[in-house]
């Protein structure tokens, strides 16, 4: 990714719209993580305004599993938490 582009933040905002509104993850690793990251952080923001994200959170942490099975399953519960915007 070509940061000294004035467009380089183009794919990343993409791909956060596309996991917000519809659940969807990109297939690029580094825009994935970044997507996650965001996803993780926002879940953290809703926990400081009393929000209970005590479901995303879980689902998050077992993305990072070392399992790849639980991993996996773990992604797809995220998307569709994500997608009818309970994440």
């Amino acid at each position: 990714m070509d940061q000294s582009a004035p467009d380089w933040y183009d794919p990343i905002a993409d791909a956060m719209l596309a996991f917000e509104m519809r659940g969807e993850l990109p297939a690029d690793q580094i825009v994935r993580e970044v997507v996650l990251a965001d996803a993780e952080m926002e879940a953290l923001w809703g926990y400081k305004k009393g929000q209970d994200v005590a479901e995303a959170m879980a689902v998050l942490y077992k993305v990072q599993r070392r399992d790849a099975q639980v991993a996996e399953d773990a992604l797809r519960a995220l998307c569709e938490m994500a997608n009818p915007g309970r994440f």
